[in-house]
């Protein structure tokens, strides 16, 4: 199984609020998974393991918009959401975070009324074990 990321659908990179914003609007009813990370962690890094999961799940679930953000280079989307850890997933339905996945532990971190439906637990789960395949193959 080649590591390679898929070229067909690029993650979107967000690199402004405004960005962000139009970005949660491109297609209002769809599920959005939005990657925060920070240059100085490997993982998260523009290019890393993170961008190669999240491009690979991009093009298994196409209804579903993804996207990474820097969040020291753009610290009003990470002040938005209180972000602590690298990497940090927010899943959105909508314009509403619907779940959070902190770290490499894939912790969840989602207020009981917007937990996501089953459909979207699998795509959830599937980042931090990717992330966990990829790293075993060094």
């Amino acid at each position: 199984m080649s590591c390679a990321t898929p070229a067909s659908k690029p993650l979107t990179v967000i690199t402004t609020t405004t960005s962000f914003d139009a970005w949660l609007l491109t297609a209002p009813e769809a599920l959005h998974v939005l990657h925060l990370g920070a240059q100085w962690d490997e993982a998260s890094a523009a290019g890393g393991p993170m961008d190669v999961v999240l491009t690979t799940l991009s093009v298994a679930h196409p209804g579903v918009h993804f996207a990474r953000v820097d969040s020291e280079e753009v610290p009003g989307v990470a002040d938005q959401f209180s972000i602590s850890v690298v990497p940090t997933f927010i899943l959105f339905r909508g314009k509403v975070a619907a779940e959070r996945v902190r770290g490499r532990c894939g912790c969840f971190c989602a207020p009981p009324a917007l937990f996501p439906p089953p459909t979207l637990l699998p795509l959830l789960t599937h980042i931090p074990c990717r992330w966990k395949a990829l790293t075993r193959r060094r």
